[in-house]
């Protein structure tokens, strides 16, 4: 819940107009641990028994779980898509669009500007099943450390096309390589760079056991690396080294440290699971509908535009709508159940 309320900021920027550092420091650096944290949790859950099993593979019965957990994404997705098409035909968002075009916004960028992470996921998990074929035949600790090398390897030349870019866009030659990258994908916050290195970092991180004096180390780990991601993020910016800000060089390690210092058991709230996803599906739909209200009561007489000129105000509404949608949705799915 926690992490899709923070999505909701990164889409508003509620700080804006009381301080620019603050909002760049809640917002855009803090803000940037949700979707990871939502990839760490997918990876636990639904990769841990696959990739921790001797020589797993593409036919045993845990990969089945696996592809009942991709044909849910692709379902949620395809859904997802539908649901704002018309709203994207009305901001111009397909015009022109050739035939790769619309091939790159289903595998890469989302058909709308939040879904990109379903396509991401979707990539990742099978990256990384394909990786875990790779290193079958080893230990499972080598497994992971290989399958956690590769990814770690992706996330760097991912990383260099985010927020170090303005690094490496001196040189032609690198430069070129992200002009072909950002030809497929616009960014490369995706399946391929982004979201491998998180997934076997849900399974590692996920069975790290912590008490006493362990648990105390890795909390201030887990806020050293905070604090020095904070700086980073604050540097990059500066600097205007951002194409984007997704991916941090400490995000990997703040996220390790918390997901381990966060983790409690195997037991899943599927009804807040439920709760978690909706709001990070509906509330870009909540903006358009806090901001079609406004525009009503103004036909009223009613001057309400501080809910949408004030950025706090409108993610504070955002966010209480989306939560409310999620609940009705969760109410709607017991009632057909019970049907």
């Amino acid at each position: 819940i926690v992490a899709a309320v923070l999505v909701v900021a990164i889409h508003i920027a509620p700080f804006e107009l009381i301080s620019g550092n603050v909002d760049l420091a809640f917002t855009y650096i803090l803000g940037r641990i949700a979707v990871p944290f939502f990839l760490m949790v997918t990876g636990y859950f639904v990769l841990g028994e696959y990739l921790t099993e001797e020589g797993s593979r593409f036919g045993s019965n845990r990969f089945e779980k696996i592809k009942r957990h991709l044909m849910k994404l692709l379902k949620i997705y395809m859904f997802s898509a539908a649901l704002y098409l018309p709203v994207g035909i009305y901001a111009g968002n397909y015009s022109g669009a050739g035939i790769g075009d619309i091939i790159r916004m289903l595998l890469f960028d989302g058909t709308f500007y939040h879904l990109w992470y379903f396509p991401a996921c979707i990539v990742g998990i099978i990256l990384v099943c394909g990786l875990n074929e790779v290193f079958r035949k080893v230990t499972v600790q080598k497994k992971l450390a290989g399958i956690l090398a590769v990814s770690s390897f992706l996330y760097l030349i991912g990383l260099l096309g985010d927020s170090w870019y303005g690094m490496v866009s001196g040189s032609s030659f690198i430069a070129g390589f992200y002009d072909v990258v950002f030809s497929v994908s616009s960014y490369t916050r995706n399946g391929i760079f982004m979201a491998p290195v998180f997934l076997i970092l849900g399974v590692i991180a996920g069975n790290v056991r912590l008490a006493g004096r362990k648990k105390i180390q890795y909390g201030i780990l887990a806020a050293l690396a905070f604090f020095i991601m904070e700086a980073e993020g604050f540097v990059l910016h500066k600097l205007a080294f951002c194409r984007h800000d997704s991916m941090y060089l400490l995000l990997p390690a703040v996220m390790y440290f918390l997901f381990a210092l966060l983790r409690t058991g195997k037991k899943e709230y599927r009804e807040l699971r439920f709760i978690s996803t909706w709001i990070y599906i509906l509330h870009p739909a909540m903006i358009i509908v806090v901001r079609f209200i406004v525009k009503l009561l103004s036909r009223f007489g009613t001057d309400a535009g501080f809910m949408v000129e004030n950025p706090l105000a409108l993610y504070g509404l955002v966010c209480a709508f989306s939560v409310l949608a999620a609940a009705d949705m969760l109410f709607i799915r017991d009632m057909k159940k019970k049907r």
